[in-house]
């Protein structure tokens, strides 16, 4: 009896090998991927392993995102989407892609990978994860660059970003560039405004323009490099309260535009108190008569075109910047409008309300 007991046991274990056997030779990883046709399934068992197929299923990765990178050298199958994203966004060498993900996804965010990407070029990015640094180390890196009342605080840089929609102001008053510069640009929308705004300043004293002369506009990422590097020079210190870093300044957007002084010591003459206030006299003192009539001017109906003096007198604590009465920002009509009956600078506005 024993050993028909054994004999039948054996037998069991005999037919179940021989089930498994052929059970394991039929067997389908991709059973549950029910996209990939018979030439992607073949890719996919070459070069994934079972972890990297179960990963495939749960993620539900797609053939379209997948089969562009699968066999390039380095290819990390939990960097799919972010490879497919990128290539979607900013078309490139997909060997090219892979590496950049590889090496830099740890400084970027998926959610934003997109607008980064419509925004700043991958050596425009490299640049940045390598060098952002130099000049602040602390710098977080704005996604989408193109809002027009972006404020640039606490640290957000557009690095070497430069607007798509940049005009020249054509057939206005602005500072003899020396040959050095190509001419001044700003955003369309901006500069349609303030051509309307400086054709109507001639009421200020019956000269075209008002007497106002634009001396800066939108300024490249490069441009800054070298003013913030003069500014180091002549302020030390107290620079941050002057000249902004490169990357960090909103010249760089294309909305802000600033208009000359006669006295180029204008910084010079601010006074900054040991509590931190700020004396303006000896500024307010070297004002012309046709100055103190354009400041009150700019105060009075800036708005009316959709800008603001961008760093108001009274508003340091709140923009980081001491008081340039001749500085300007497009925000559009509307919220202008808020910000002059409000007295609010762009630091205390809640844009997206």
């Amino acid at each position: 009896m024993m050993w028909k007991r054994m004999s039948f046991m054996a037998v069991l274990i005999a037919i179940f090998a021989v089930c498994f056997y052929w059970m394991n030779q039929s067997y389908d990883p991709l059973a549950r991927y029910p996209y990939a046709d018979e030439a992607d399934r073949e890719v996919l068992l070459e070069y994934l392993d079972q972890e990297d197929i179960n990963y495939l299923i749960t993620q539900q990765i797609t053939p379209q995102e997948i089969m562009p990178f699968i066999e390039v050298e380095g290819f990390e199958i939990t960097n799919t989407h972010w490879y497919a994203t990128a290539l979607e966004a900013q078309e490139d060498d997909v060997d090219y892609i892979v590496n950049f993900i590889n090496a830099y996804r740890s400084q970027m965010t998926y959610d934003t990978l997109e607008d980064v990407l419509m925004h700043y070029s991958y050596s425009d990015l490299i640049r940045y994860f390598e060098t952002s640094a130099d000049y602040d180390e602390q710098s977080t890196l704005i996604s989408n660059p193109e809002e027009f009342t972006l404020v640039l605080k606490d640290h957000a840089t557009v690095f070497s970003y430069e607007p798509k929609d940049l005009v020249l102001l054509e057939h206005l008053p602005v500072v003899s560039t020396k040959g050095n510069s190509k001419g001044f640009y700003l955003q369309s929308e901006a500069a349609e405004a303030l051509t309307q705004l400086l054709e109507d300043a001639k009421e200020i004293n019956g000269t075209n323009a008002g007497g106002f002369v634009i001396d800066q506009a939108y300024t490249s990422f490069e441009t800054q490099v070298a003013l913030y590097e003069e500014g180091l020079e002549n302020y030390g210190d107290r620079v941050s309260w002057f000249v902004d870093l490169p990357g960090e300044s909103e010249f760089q957007l294309g909305y802000t535009v600033s208009f000359a002084l006669e006295d180029d010591e204008w910084n010079e003459k601010i006074q900054i108190k040991k509590d931190g206030s700020f004396d303006y006299t000896e500024c307010e003192e070297s004002l012309t008569d046709l100055q103190r009539q354009q400041i009150a001017w700019l105060r009075e109906n800036a708005y009316r075109y959709g800008f603001v003096i961008r760093y108001e007198e009274g508003k340091e604590e709140h923009t980081k910047n001491a008081w340039q009465p001749f500085t300007l920002r497009y925000v559009g009509e509307e919220y202008a409008r808020v910000m002059h009956d409000q007295n609010k600078c762009m630091e205390e506005m809640n844009f997206a309300s």
